[in-house]
């Protein structure tokens, strides 16, 4: 299945800046790592926004209901700047169920 409501797909600032390409986080620098590789930079976030709003209408979704509403994952090919390519795991929330559904993360596949 496609993300429901994937047009309208949502990736905050701060997930992008402070944890996917933060060398830093705790937790992301690995993902920072692995981004950086395709040539994703922390001072242009908007180049990972892009590439990850169009992954979220292309990929195939699982659903999975939790406490929080519905969560989507889905793997699918991600292109960076450099036009390096890799499979990336991508895991949307619907909030209750309603648009827009919003990044919670994004890893190598």
């Amino acid at each position: 299945m496609r993300l429901p409501f994937g047009e309208q797909a949502v990736v905050p600032e701060a997930k992008l800046v402070d944890y996917l390409l933060s060398d830093a986080h705790p937790i992301g620098r690995g993902k920072a790592a692995f981004f950086a590789r395709l040539g994703f930079r922390r001072d242009q976030p908007e180049l990972l926004r892009r590439a990850l709003t169009r992954l979220a209408l292309e990929a195939d979704m699982e659903e999975v209901t939790f406490a929080f509403g519905r969560k989507y994952v889905g793997a699918g090919w991600l292109t960076g700047p450099t036009d390096a390519r890799a499979r990336v795991v991508t895991v949307w929330v619907l909030r209750e169920g309603l648009p827009p559904p919003i990044l919670v993360t994004a890893y190598p596949a």
